[in-house]
């Protein structure tokens, strides 16, 4: 049973002044002083700064991988443009020095681990159609002086023509957008910064604010 004093007490709690120091958190009353407020106000704004310096610095250090990847994805692509830009303008010359499509082979290797199983297997397709037009285009020029004394090698030399022509005319096609197409999952990015809303920002401060003002409530 609660006494007449406590009846009192509780009836007119509302009414009391507390001291300026005291203050009513969560029903408790706790002593603070101004300068523990300012303390922890600072530790909390000094926390928030460094949470928010160290989130800049992992999304800077997600940018560098992202900018490594992509100049490494761009060299593979641009290696087999200038490869098929070499067999297919001009045409066979056992003189030219066609090393790039060397190159261009030993960068589709990368494909596999930088890109995906499919442009791995579309860039194979495309070295081995530009081996098989450097082959035949040796073949031509080895049989070149047999073509006027036999019937057959003529016609195995103009059946290498055709087949050589065919597979310009896919590659160019490839050059002209399958190869950019392929290519353009992996080299479209976004500037991460782009993706910062500042509205959520000041968002987040506004709830502190409201925060901090629900739990050091003054009863007066």
């Amino acid at each position: 049973m609660i006494s007449i004093g406590e009846a009192n007490l509780f009836a007119n709690w509302n009414h009391i002044s507390l001291p300026p120091d005291v203050y009513s958190i969560f029903g408790y009353l706790v002593t603070i002083k101004p300068s523990d407020f300012l303390t922890f106000v600072v530790s909390v704004a000094i926390g928030s700064i460094t949470v928010w310096i160290a989130n800049w610095q992992r999304r800077i250090a997600k940018e560098k991988v992202i900018s490594d990847l992509f100049e490494r994805r761009y060299a593979i692509y641009e290696i087999h443009v200038r490869a098929i830009r070499k067999v297919c303008i001009a045409d066979y010359n056992q003189n030219e020095d066609y090393s790039i499509v060397d190159e261009a082979s030993y960068a589709s290797k990368q494909a596999q681990f930088i890109l995906d199983n499919k442009t791995y297997g579309y860039l194979s397709s495309i070295l081995m159609r530009l081996d098989k037009m450097l082959s035949l285009g040796r073949f031509i020029e080895n049989n070149k002086a047999m073509a006027p004394h036999s019937t057959g090698a003529r016609e195995s030399q103009i059946k290498a023509f055709h087949e050589i022509c065919r597979l310009r005319d896919e590659l160019l096609l490839e050059l002209g957008g399958g190869l950019t197409d392929a290519f353009m999952p992996f080299l479209k990015i976004k500037d991460f910064r782009s993706d910062i809303k500042i509205g959520n920002e000041i968002n987040i401060i506004s709830k502190l604010k409201h925060f901090f003002k629900y739990i050091f409530k003054i009863k007066k």
